[in-house]
């Protein structure tokens, strides 16, 4: 579902006293800095310098904002609660220029002088996220919309997110949590990786939130949680299985947590713990590739297999490709040490296949 996220803003803001004869000189330095001032994250620090420049069209007031990182922070100038708009303004890496009218600032000023409010705002997801950085301070969509178009994550995921960046401690279940930290993943906001990497997963795994833990250490290659879950599926197996949430994973994360839990690093070895756990999505998987991959080295892992396991529906192309290999595979090492049960009736179905009508 497609959500829409306000681009939360954070301000910061100085206020200046400027006097009347301050306007009238004319010099090239600056007629006042201010001090340098951190935003929220404290590698973007700004303060401001203001200059006259008098000219003939249109003396103005120029402020100088000044940034430790190329980002951009727009800049307002509010005088007696009025915002007011530069008549010229222009960017570069790490400055920005603004200027403003004498007339207008003399005009709201009380006995020779008036308060500037000098405030700096800049989008909070931006500061946080370099992904959203670029998307929010370029020529973009959400740049232009003022609005982020986020189709993968709920709103209370990122309001949660959001929430830890500020500082804000919030006891998260455990499968909040994993999609807190995917958001935080996906747009590298490393102040919620940081925050909440060291939940205790392993402490909280129950049968309900098993299937989004292991789905969660797979995507992010979490091998020693994978294993704890390994240790947590072994105990409550029937439940889980009984659940069918494990059937609704993708295969491939399937697939890796059984293969890293159960030491078996092919299809075959795999498709017998399958068996083993009456994991029956995971063999129809993956026989149609054990016979795509039937070949000379693994006939007798698969013939043992198939024959141990009854796996009846791979019988009869065991029984064709001894068939068709029938000197080759007698000649094997490992035909020849496969359990004489297996060898039986391996050479019965390929009897079987040759004669027919036997």
């Amino acid at each position: 579902m497609l959500r829409t996220m306000p681009n939360f803003t954070i301000t910061d803001e100085v206020l200046i006293d400027l006097y009347d004869h301050q306007l009238l000189r004319i010099k090239m330095d600056p007629i006042l800095t201010t001090p340098l001032r951190n935003t929220y994250s404290q590698d973007v620090s700004w303060q401001v310098e203001l200059y006259t420049a008098m000219s003939v069209v249109s003396p103005c007031l120029t402020i100088r904002l000044q940034k430790t990182a190329d980002i951009m922070l727009p800049l307002q100038l509010i005088v007696n609660g009025k915002t007011i708009p530069p008549v010229r303004n222009f960017e570069e890496s790490l400055m920005s220029y603004y200027g403003f009218p004498y007339d207008y600032l003399r005009k709201e000023m009380t006995d020779g002088m008036i308060t500037l409010k000098i405030k700096v705002h800049r989008h909070f997801l931006a500061l946080i996220s370099p992904v959203f950085n670029a998307m929010l301070t370029n020529d973009t969509k959400e740049n232009r919309l003022g609005k982020s178009e986020i189709e993968d994550f709920d709103y209370d995921t990122v309001k949660l997110a959001i929430d830890f960046c500020y500082g804000r401690q919030v006891d998260l279940p455990i499968e909040i949590a994993i999609g807190v930290l995917r958001f935080a993943d996906k747009y590298d906001i490393k102040a919620v990786m940081a925050e909440l990497q060291h939940i205790p997963f392993v402490d909280k795994i129950t049968k309900d939130n098993f299937c989004k833990v292991v789905h969660y250490a797979f995507d992010m290659s979490l091998e020693a949680l994978t294993l704890r879950c390994g240790e947590f599926f072994k105990q409550k197996q029937d439940s889980i299985i009984n659940s069918r949430e494990l059937e609704k994973l993708p295969i491939a994360v399937t697939l890796h947590f059984l293969s890293t839990v159960y030491d078996a690093n092919n299809k075959i070895e795999v498709s017998k713990m399958a068996c083993r756990s009456n994991l029956d999505f995971i063999t129809e998987y993956l026989e149609p590739l054990i016979i795509k991959d039937l070949a000379m080295d693994s006939f007798c892992s698969t013939a043992s297999y198939v024959w141990k396991y009854s796996r009846d529906n791979v019988k009869q192309v065991c029984a064709e490709f001894f068939n068709n290999n029938k000197d080759a595979i007698m000649n094997l090492p490992e035909f020849v040490n496969l359990h004489p049960l297996v060898i039986s009736d391996v050479l019965k179905a390929a009897f079987d296949l040759r004669n027919p009508e036997t």
